[in-house]
């Protein structure tokens, strides 16, 4: 039997705020800082759908 209760998040998750069609042409980012201190930096990056396959292989 399935339970309706919402499944806990683990890890990070990014912040979807603005929806991706508000980016600007710069585009957006978020910084997470990780155990070790070190900080990683995610970058949203708009792919239009007949690059996907060159620009994500």
């Amino acid at each position: 039997m399935m339970s309706n209760e919402k499944r806990k998040t683990i890890g990070r998750q990014l912040n979807t705020q603005a929806s991706i069609a508000e980016m600007t042409d710069t585009g957006r980012s978020q910084v997470f800082t990780l155990k070790t201190g070190r900080k990683v930096t995610f970058r949203f990056v708009r792919v239009p759908a007949s690059e996907v396959e060159s620009k994500t292989s």
